[in-house]
């Protein structure tokens, strides 16, 4: 699924964080269900200009993700105590986008593995392998290539950082798992 008609400069950065939206909206119908939970950011910033760009550095040091266009590139990363860290770029919407959300649903991973932390120490799993799968499964809700792309970069990181659990080493196995286990949905409220 592409969300750009534009799959290359010059796709404005309005196009993106209208998309961008659009996805969080997604994240949060599936998953927070009247749950309050922290993407694992504080603040995400879309640069438009030099000006903008300025701001990040004099008002917001730290925990700052940003997308900006510069040199005909689109670029996401990092603001981390006055410096710009993990930056990517592309010449596509599509990548810098697929950054962006992958480090959204990084911090959903991360809380939702709370949520069997009984069964992670009983059956002494890998955290990750929870926190991958709801990774990947957010990710799929948004756009399918998104979810193909993420379990690419897994698998690779896997080669050098295996699960360190006696269980199979692949992403389905704890998906075989959930759905044997299910997590009682929480009751919403009546209006």
């Amino acid at each position: 699924m592409k969300f750009f008609t534009q799959t290359t400069l010059p796709c404005s950065l309005s196009e993106i964080k209208q998309q961008f939206e659009k996805s969080l909206a997604l994240i949060e119908s599936h998953w927070l269900n009247n749950k309050s939970v922290s993407y694992g950011i504080s603040t995400f910033i879309f640069v438009r200009s030099r000006r903008d760009e300025n701001l990040i550095h004099e008002r917001y040091d730290d925990d700052v993700h940003f997308i900006k266009i510069k040199n005909n590139q689109y670029y996401f990363g990092y603001m981390e105590r006055g410096q710009e860290t993990n930056v990517h770029y592309s010449n596509c919407p599509e990548d810098v986008l697929y950054w962006a959300l992958k480090s959204i649903v990084s911090g959903v991973g991360s809380e939702f593995y709370k949520e069997y932390k009984r069964d992670i120490d009983t059956n002494k799993f890998d955290f990750a392998r929870f926190y991958y799968a709801k990774q990947l499964e957010l990710l799929r809700k948004i756009n399918p290539a998104f979810e193909t792309k993420c379990r690419a970069d897994l698998l690779n990181r896997m080669t050098e950082h295996p699960f360190r659990d006696e269980y199979p080493q692949t992403l389905e196995y704890i998906n075989e798992y959930l759905a044997a286990h299910p997590m009682p949905m929480p009751r919403i409220p009546s209006p």
